[in-house]
């Protein structure tokens, strides 16, 4: 991962809100016993070194039109919640890929119109995201989900001459949900920000926890049996250097830090001290930075129907449909600098037959919370 093109990049990391995939534990195996652990709370935090200036949301998880300018955030400060999820703004541009409700049928292209109609995305000049219009470039036939013309469409013929106009019928925004720590006067941070908490480091969840004692058995923390998704909590120990024998890690600036783990039956743990536990596999970030594992592999969750590629990165006629988890195995990037593009490759395939997925601008990943920045959810950051 080239992190020397990533600091040259502009950020706005607070902004990129986080939701991924819901991968829930299963039911409990055993009676909860009860850990002893001290409550966030009003206290002090620290903020994330970076370029820009931490961003400023209203108490609905909404960015301030004026960015509050007395504020110091280089130093610690007070906070006077724990972290609360918010739904945010509504996001109209990244509802679909390339901002449109893209599906593939039958090896080609089309956008959904909403209510059963599609219609081929080569016949399409301009969408407008925020109100749905789409405005053809060429005369289109109206297909169903099995790619067959249909008769009629919305009462007339299933047919548009060129530079038509025609309304997507569905819903043109969706919300990424995120956790934020109030301020005060209102005014929250993104816990993506997020440094420290009361002096100490903290690690970010990335689903709903469960928690565990040294023996592997689910216990309670602070009262609760699962802790949050995208919840807060301070971890046990002090971050250090990274070594070749880390298999996780995170980069603050270009140096590699990790923080220490727990084997529990073969398991990684982090600690949360007073005999509680959390799965690594679990964890989204620490001290703000991405957690990346050294190789091996994960689940990757398309965001919307993609292509596959082959063995030379040359795009196929074969996809993968939307929300469908798939095994990948190894990660590289092609092209340099800003052509720089990251892709998974799919777990078994070998030689020329591998099989790869485009996941994106390989400057956004394992920078900041990408959730949202690639084709596809990633359920555990990987690097070769």
């Amino acid at each position: 991962m080239n992190f020397n093109k990533k600091l040259s990049v502009a950020i706005i990391s607070a902004s990129v809100l986080f939701n991924p995939l819901v991968m829930n534990e299963s039911s409990l195996t055993s009676k909860p016993q009860s850990v002893k652990a001290t409550t966030i709370s009003k206290g002090q935090i620290t903020l994330v070194k970076k370029f820009n200036t931490p961003l400023v949301y209203d108490k609905d998880g909404k960015l301030l039109d004026h960015q509050p300018q007395n504020i110091d955030f280089s130093k610690s400060f007070k906070y006077y919640s724990k972290p609360v999820v918010l739904d945010g703004a509504k996001i109209y541009s990244e509802s679909y890929i390339n901002g449109m409700p893209q599906i593939i049928i039958n090896g080609k292209e089309y956008l959904d119109l909403g209510d059963g109609g599609y219609i081929l995305a080569k016949n399409v000049g301009t969408y407008s995201w925020t109100n749905g219009i789409f405005t053809l470039s060429k005369a289109s036939y109206v297909y169903n989900e099995k790619g067959k013309k249909l008769s009629t469409y919305r009462g007339k013929k299933a047919y548009y001459p060129a530079h038509s106009s025609i309304k997507h019928d569905g819903q043109l925004y969706t919300y990424r949900p995120n956790s934020y720590v109030n301020i005060g006067n209102d005014q929250y941070i993104s816990t993506d920000d997020i440094d420290t908490i009361d002096g100490k480091g903290v690690l970010k969840l990335k689903v709903k926890t469960a928690v565990y004692n040294k023996n592997g058995k689910r216990t309670s923390y602070n009262g609760k049996k699962f802790l949050a998704k995208y919840d807060l909590v301070n971890y046990s120990g002090s971050k250090k250097s990274a070594t070749k024998k880390d298999d996780y890690y995170y980069y603050d600036g270009n140096k590699k830090y990790s923080i220490p783990i727990t084997k529990i039956h073969g398991q990684d743990y982090y600690s949360l001290g007073g005999n509680a536990y959390v799965k690594v596999i679990n964890v989204d970030s620490i001290n703000g930075h991405a957690l990346l594992r050294n190789g091996g592999s994960t689940v990757v969750i398309p965001r919307g129907d993609i292509f596959i590629y082959n063995h030379n990165f040359k795009k196929t006629n074969k996809f993968i449909k939307q929300g469908k988890k798939i095994k990948v195995d190894k990660t590289e990037v092609t092209g340099k600098g800003d052509s720089a593009q990251r892709w998974f490759k799919i777990a078994g395939t070998k030689g020329s037959k591998a099989e790869w997925l485009l996941w994106g601008d390989d400057s956004e990943y394992g920078y900041g919370n990408d959730t949202f920045a690639g084709n596809l959810f990633v359920r555990t950051r990987i690097e070769d």
